[in-house]
């Protein structure tokens, strides 16, 4: 299912420690987000992190991703690939999708037991995505910014 094209980033925390982020493009469209942690690898689907880091919808995704870009049918395919794919994990809202994320990882992390599946979804997306970057706007953003870009 994977194609010859991705993008990937190499982030280093204020501590200088670092950590690669990979987005792959898929041959049905979609795009997963690939990161090692302790030498394993993981994937996730690219909307998955996008709905955890911010308060949005699948419009707000479609335009950001979409507008202004070349060869507008060809990237609308694409994005509403993703939507699509990603409606099958039935997570609505930005907590459900925090919380999925941080009942999944948990145990990667080597988070504790009475820690929420919310607050172990914050602390995966502070320590996984994009780690130099403070904000989940910010990582929003660059997400959004990169995503279309390797599959043209």
């Amino acid at each position: 299912m994977y194609t010859k094209f991705g993008i990937q980033i190499r982030c280093a925390r204020p501590d200088q420690t670092t950590l690669t982020n990979v987005l792959h493009y898929l041959q049905d469209g979609s795009a997963i987000f690939r990161f090692t942690w302790r030498k394993t690898e993981y994937l996730i689907p690219v909307m998955m992190i996008l709905n955890a880091l911010v308060n949005t919808n699948d419009k707000a995704i479609f335009d950001g991703i979409a507008a202004g870009r070349g060869e507008e049918a060809f990237i609308a395919e694409r994005v509403e690939g993703l939507l699509r794919s990603y409606k099958t994990y039935q997570l609505y809202t930005q907590r459900d999708t925090i919380a999925y994320l941080g009942e999944k990882f948990r145990v990667v992390l080597d988070e504790a037991e009475d820690l929420s599946d919310e607050e172990v979804g914050e602390i995966f997306l502070h320590r996984v995505v994009l780690v130099h970057l403070t904000s989940h706007s910010d990582k929003f953003r660059l997400l959004m910014y990169i995503s279309p870009r390797f599959s043209i």
